[in-house]
């Protein structure tokens, strides 16, 4: 019997039938139906009851009986091994320096060559104070600005370079995005931590938030281990143009038992950044719960023909 039978017979108790390759079939706990309707699949993680629909991940149908300890177990020693997934000395991340004629902005706020820079970064809704917190850079020549990131020890790991001229290009460290999280330094595991696309939607939130620098977030990436490894709470703040993408996402921490909401943009006009300094609350006050009940919905509506057919997708690590 495996670690992962094992686990699942003491949350469930004995099974009546299984197939060590696929599926088991367990009395629910939910209906308590005389004959077993639960079935759990061992290789996408996804349990459905036939008689009460009782559904989710795994990880979520453990919490719901109170076997959360039951649900870590398997995160740590089935899913995969967590103590190790981290090991530094197995990821190697290029060091970053901040390239020449560069100079941090805020000590040049009374230069005048440095002023169309500050009424850049002011008209993109982020305050004054913020230029100072992100320890924004600007080139006088380039006409670029500089967004440095530092990691959980202050040191450079990334930076982001905008143009502040009409073709506003991007110019990034050469750096695998996936072995890096976009300061580290400023995020709080423990809360709530509200995901978005870009730079300037990551600083006019600044509320224990992290820009992806993109739609997408690789399975693989440090920030998606980080956050199943402390099982933290986020909210999805990708532009509306990219629902299904976020569905997709919310997918794929749902199915590791995190909680997840993402950003309900029917009533909301504006992109994170252009929202400006109500940002948080507006995005508060619209963001949904994510369960697979909602993915099938917006599938069954057409919303989401890019996504995979499989109910219950268990992302590989």
């Amino acid at each position: 019997m495996t670690d992962l039978i094992k686990n699942l017979v003491e949350a469930f108790g004995e099974p009546e039938t299984y197939d060590i390759k696929e599926d088991i079939t367990f009395m629910c706990p939910f209906c308590k139906h005389p004959r077993p309707h639960l079935v759990i699949n061992v290789k996408k993680f996804g349990v459905h009851c036939w008689s009460c629909n009782e559904h989710g991940s795994i990880y979520a149908i453990l919490r719901k009986v109170g076997r959360s300890d039951i649900s870590k177990k398997i995160k740590k020693e089935v899913v995969y091994n967590i103590d190790n997934i981290f090991d530094d000395n197995n990821v190697t991340v290029k060091k970053p320096f901040i390239p020449d004629n560069y100079r941090i902005l805020y000590q040049k706020h009374n230069c005048k060559l440095y002023q169309i820079a500050f009424a850049y970064i002011i008209n993109r809704n982020v305050k004054e104070e913020k230029i100072l917190k992100y320890n924004i850079h600007y080139n006088v020549f380039d006409g670029r600005i500089l967004i440095p990131s530092y990691d959980k020890n202050f040191n450079l790991n990334y930076y982001v370079t905008r143009s502040i001229r009409k073709n506003n290009s991007y110019i990034n460290f050469d750096q695998d995005k996936i072995k890096i999280i976009f300061n580290e330094w400023n995020i709080d595991w423990n809360k709530k931590l509200y995901i978005t696309e870009g730079i300037f939607d990551y600083m006019v939130l600044d509320n224990n938030a992290v820009p992806l620098l993109g739609s997408t977030i690789n399975t693989k990436s440090r920030l998606f281990k980080m956050i199943i490894k402390n099982e933290t709470d986020i909210a999805i703040c990708l532009d509306p143009d990219a629902e299904d993408k976020a569905l997709k996402m919310s997918e794929d921490f749902y199915s590791y038992g995190i909680k997840v909401s993402y950003v309900d943009w029917k009533n909301i006009k504006e992109d994170v950044a252009d929202i400006g300094e109500n940002a948080l609350d507006i995005i508060e006050n619209n963001l949904i719960a994510y369960d697979t009940e909602i993915r099938i919905k917006k599938e069954l509506n057409g919303y989401s023909k890019n996504m995979s057919s499989c109910r219950y997708s268990h992302p590989i690590i």
